[in-house]
């Protein structure tokens, strides 16, 4: 997948998820995003493999709303185009602020 098209599954929807496959941070991600219910909200899941060019994509594009470092684990869940982090942080305030906000 090309740095393009990553930039259009974060820019073209409201929440974009790249996860890896036996992965449970990133299955845990998923489940509690598709348990919810947010009508006319556009979601992209994006499986990548091991050695996928598009992980030092997301990692540098992370850097800017990790306080300079980049993120590093899976998955990288993005909310209305601000990056929210992984599954823990899907849990925590800054996940469910965003997660809120999708709602109004």
């Amino acid at each position: 997948m090309s740095d393009i098209k990553n930039k259009n599954a974060i820019a073209d929807n409201k929440i974009a998820v790249f996860w890896r496959s036996g992965c449970g941070p990133s299955s845990s991600a998923k489940n509690t995003l598709d348990e919810e219910n947010y009508p006319g909200v556009s979601r992209a899941y994006v499986q990548l493999s091991s050695g996928d060019e598009t992980h030092a994509y997301l990692k540098e594009r992370s850097k800017s709303q990790n306080g300079g470092q980049p993120y590093t684990t899976f998955p990288y869940v993005w909310i209305n185009q601000e990056f929210i982090g992984g599954n823990s942080d899907l849990s925590g305030s800054k996940g469910k602020a965003a997660l809120s906000a999708l709602k109004a």
